[in-house]
């Protein structure tokens, strides 16, 4: 650049020339190229501009190069008269053999009209400039590459390094060079390029072709684990394996051994955390040549761990539903006033975690209560319960149970649980039933109870406000049958329960009357007077084993008032036959009455009540005695 703006500075100086003035004067000036090659050529023009007269004669005394520069040749029009910027003659010239500046030198002698005469000198300065754009030596890591030439541009070798420097010294120190210092060498071909540009701008590349010899090998020697046992056994071509490893390991180096040591290993791991079950582990081996292989370990870490994420049970402290661990969407509904709900979630495995949302602050509408069961393993379920919350006031509509059942003259065993009863009634046609539902706005319809006969089926239909149903049955039976019953059942038992009785009569308790279903009756009923209301419908005042029988009974049965009465002779008659002193004949219907009353006290071996004699059933909480 610095020669390039010398030679413009030059040529600058050759067109403004150099002026000659006198009062008849001349002004010469040179034109020549602003740069030029050394040992060349070239040629310039010389211009003059006249004032004054004419100039009658022109010549050239001396021409001159300094510095290197020859003169060859030059012609001039001698005849050059009055001019202005005329081209008067050439000058040529030749520059010296190396580069730098130049100038020539012309002096002449000009004659005017009226003889006048001028000596003067003009001069140009000529920038030569080197065209040298070759090279000493070329060297690779130091050495000079073989059999090298200047005019030779294109070299080759080869190497098996990764990286080699190339350095090389110019011809022409004005010259300048690039494509020299440390190349990374791909596998293969590697083109280096080195450009000599000389002052004058020309440029000459010389190739210098490296060919990087390398290995295409991408097999591991091959793979250490820090725990576990490769399965199967490392072969270079095999490319999948397995490690097992117990539940308490909680990392793993995994690394490769390179079968050559330009390969390149991704992939490899150190104190790699292990999550329970299989984890994955893949070696990358790249050759030199660019080539991959994968290799893959598969560490399996052993999960006893438990998965299941479902309930034992599911219990709520309001509404109800009938859980069973395979369903996981339930529905219910709760009263107003309910805020919030005990939700009591016992999963199946302990070890399982619940978590329980949305069963707080419930509004009213629809709420939703979710149980999140997540096992040991992670996995997860939910069970979800849409709650219903019912607005103020509001009754669940969906309960048909009755609350209670009481019916007139009779002490009814009314069980919430129980739905089919019976009854042992007097001689009326119909009863007079009275029913409480459990929810108020349900409602009930009685069926059957008219024109009451032995056996009749007395049904109490309930029903909801949602149509759910339930039926209750009262099955009567009249006391005049129930007395044969009894006889009959007495009559078979006897040979059966004497030494149970027996044992019986020497138990001293209280006596009490009961109804003809078996319940208690008032003080009214004192026992003298019962005695004695018996005695006076038999029409003999002593007693014998005989006195009782069915002819008595039926006598007894034509009043209603001594129906329950004749239930209680029939089970002191029974006593009596096993007592001793029936055999008196002497004793009064009375005193056997009295004393066989006071033989038949029992009492219920479930709820302690006093019984009198031998019923089957306790007519009470209804146990089973016999």
């Amino acid at each position: 650049m610095k020669k390039v703006m010398m030679l413009a500075g030059i040529f600058s100086v050759l067109l403004f020339g150099i002026n000659v003035y006198a009062t008849n004067g001349i002004n010469l000036s040179l034109s020549c190229p602003s740069e030029v090659e050394p040992n060349s050529s070239f040629t310039c023009g010389l211009y003059a501009t006249v004032t004054g007269n004419n100039v009658d004669s022109f010549k050239i005394t001396s021409i001159k190069g300094e510095d290197g520069v020859k003169y060859i040749s030059h012609q001039v029009d001698s005849s050059i008269g009055k001019t202005s910027n005329k081209k008067i003659g050439t000058v040529n010239a030749k520059s010296k053999n190396v580069s730098g500046g130049g100038r020539i030198i012309i002096k002449y002698k000009a004659e005017f009209e009226g003889g006048s005469t001028k000596y003067s000198d003009v001069a140009k300065y000529i920038d030569i400039i080197s065209s040298v754009n070759t090279l000493n030596s070329i060297k690779v890591d130091g050495k000079t590459v073989s059999n090298f030439s200047k005019t030779t541009t294109n070299y080759a070798l080869t190497t098996t390094k990764s990286k080699v420097s190339i350095t090389a010294t110019r011809t022409s120190s004005k010259s300048t060079l690039t494509g020299t210092g440390t190349k990374n060498l791909k596998c293969g071909n590697n083109v280096n390029v080195l450009s000599v540009r000389a002052e004058n701008g020309k440029v000459k590349k010389y190739s210098v072709n490296v060919n990087r010899k390398c290995s295409n090998n991408a097999y591991l020697k091959g793979i250490t684990i820090s725990e576990g046992t490769l399965s199967p056994a490392f072969k270079e071509d095999v490319y999948d394996y397995t490690v097992n490893v117990d539940k308490n390991t909680k990392t793993i180096t995994v690394t490769g051994i390179k079968d050559d040591a330009a390969q390149k290993i991704t992939g490899e791991v150190t104190n790699k955390k292990l999550t329970y079950g299989k984890n994955k582990v893949s070696l990358i081996v790249t050759s030199q040549t660019g080539g991959t292989k994968t290799y893959n370990i598969v560490i399996n870490k052993k999960d006893d761990r438990s998965s299941s994420t479902q309930l034992k049970s599911l219990t709520l402290s309001e509404g109800d539903i009938e859980f069973d661990k395979n369903v996981y969407e339930y529905e219910t509904k709760v009263l107003y006033d309910v805020k919030n709900i005990v939700v009591t979630a016992l999963p199946e495995d302990e070890k399982s975690k619940v978590e329980i949302t949305g069963n707080e602050n419930l509004k009213v509408g629809e709420n939703i209560i979710t149980i999140l069961v997540k096992s040991e393993k992670g996995s997860k379920s939910e069970y979800k319960i849409k709650v219903t919350k019912l607005e103020e006031g509001a009754t669940f509509g969906d309960n048909a149970n009755i609350k209670n059942i009481t019916i007139k003259g009779y002490k009814f065993p009314f069980d919430y649980n129980k739905y089919d009863y019976k009854l042992v009634i007097n001689r009326e046609n119909s009863l007079d039933i009275n029913v409480v539902m459990d929810d108020e706005s349900a409602t009930y319809e009685i069926k059957g109870n008219e024109n009451l006969k032995d056996g009749s089926v007395i049904e109490i239909i309930t029903k909801s406000n949602d149509g759910s149903s339930k039926t209750y049955t009262i099955t009567v039976t009249k006391s005049s049958y129930a007395i044969y019953y009894i006889i009959s059942g007495i009559l078979v038992a006897l040979a059966i329960l004497i030494p149970t009785l027996v044992y019986f009569k020497s138990v001293k308790k209280k006596k009490e009357l009961l109804d003809v279903n078996g319940y208690k009756v008032g003080k009214e009923y004192e026992e003298k007077d019962y005695s004695r209301k018996v005695i006076s419908n038999t029409s003999d005042n002593t007693l014998n084993d005989s006195s009782i029988n069915t002819n008595q009974i039926s006598q007894n049965s034509g009043d209603d008032s001594n129906i329950g009465n004749m239930n209680k002779l029939v089970y002191s008659s029974f006593d009596s036959i096993q007592n001793s002193n029936v055999n008196d004949s002497n004793m009064t219907q009375e005193q056997v009455m009295t004393d066989n009353i006071n033989q038949s006290v029992n009492s219920c071996p479930n709820c302690g009540r006093e019984l009198l004699g031998t019923p089957d059933i306790c007519p009470y909480c209804s146990a089973k005695l016999r």
